[in-house]
């Protein structure tokens, strides 16, 4: 007999945060303090994100928070559609999001 994962229904979902189910992870090398500390937070892969918006925000002067908070709307947006509308309408947005940047 086969058992169920406790999380069979959700594992697969996207977490609202702009990632895709397929997008591919990007991974670094830490030293192994770093790494400890890092692995020890309860959330890590959100401190991982939120630094690397930060440093892209310092870099860049705020234009990578905006664009994926942008590009966060356009998928709530889409999700809210039927499958038959998302194609049109995902085209308008995201040239509206480059138009933008």
């Amino acid at each position: 007999m086969t058992q169920t994962r406790k999380d069979f229904r959700t594992r697969f979902e996207s977490n609202g945060v702009g990632t895709k189910s397929k997008q591919k992870p990007v991974s670094v090398m830490l030293p192994a303090k770093v790494d400890a500390l890092v692995r020890a937070m309860p959330n890590r892969s959100q401190f991982i994100r939120e630094a690397i918006l930060e440093k892209l925000e310092r870099d860049q002067q705020g234009n990578s928070t905006e664009i994926l908070e942008l590009e966060a709307a356009r998928d709530r947006v889409l999700l809210r559609k039927p499958p038959k509308e998302r194609g049109k309408l995902r085209a308008a947005l995201n040239a509206f999001i480059q138009e933008l940047t």
